[in-house]
């Protein structure tokens, strides 16, 4: 679904990562979005204890219907049980309107990737960690 042109099985960017969860939306046996998540410092909010989204994707006939809303919630829901108070993500400018919608906040200016213009994202989970040093 994320990137049809690879081989089913083929693994992610970020599936090797310790901690790591995957997360799944489905109707019945059809999956409607997903993504990984997994404890990772947040490169612009470094004094938090973060979580990093990353290889969100929800099919594109099902967009709209709150499958990824559902993923995010999960999502949030495990690092905040972890104590983070930050999930942070790299978007695609397509999906940036999808994160603000649902509270994200982006971070600079788009930069760009060899999968087309990102947008650094994140969403305040719990208090601040506390003043930086």
């Amino acid at each position: 679904m994320l990137r049809p042109g690879l081989p089913e099985g083929t693994e992610l960017p970020g599936e090797d990562q310790p901690g790591v969860v995957h997360l799944g939306a489905y109707d019945g046996e059809e999956l409607l979005s997903a993504c990984l998540i997994f404890p990772q410092p947040c490169p612009w909010l470094p004094d938090e204890h973060a979580w990093r989204l990353r290889g969100m994707a929800t099919d594109p006939q099902r967009r709209g219907a709150g499958a990824g809303t559902a993923i995010v919630r999960e999502a949030s829901r495990i690092a905040i049980a972890d104590g983070a108070t930050v999930l942070w993500c790299l978007a695609r400018e397509t999906a940036t309107g999808f994160y603000l919608r649902n509270g994200w906040t982006a971070f600079q200016t788009l930069f760009d990737t060899d999968l087309g213009p990102h947008q650094r994202m994140w969403l305040r989970l719990g208090p601040a960690s506390g003043p930086r040093s």
